[in-house]
């Protein structure tokens, strides 16, 4: 596999911190990051998940929402906020 037909993702691959699936793959092939590995990304990106969702900027809620779908969460259809709300209050669960 060439260079140029890999793909890398965010910060948590520069700091080592994606697992073995994640790290890389062929232009088009996508694969799901961990919850973890999802949490340590927003974690070196800023957010900060002692606080409330609502004192994140909207490009933090913004990032939240695609960390979200990169790692395939699905919030429930009864839910009562946004995905990247709901995706917060998910990964603020997590030790």
């Amino acid at each position: 596999m060439k260079t140029n037909d890999l793909i890398l993702l965010g910060a948590g691959f520069a700091a080592g911190r994606l697992s073995n699936k994640m790290q890389a793959g062929p232009i088009g092939a996508v694969r799901k990051i961990s919850k973890y590995t999802a949490k340590d990304m927003a974690e070196a990106e800023g957010i900060n998940f002692s606080k409330d969702f609502y004192t994140l900027n909207s490009s933090e809620q913004v990032r939240l929402a695609e960390l979200a779908k990169m790692q395939g969460y699905r919030k429930p259809k009864n839910a009562p906020g946004s995905l990247a709300r709901m995706y917060f209050y998910h990964l603020q669960k997590l030790k």
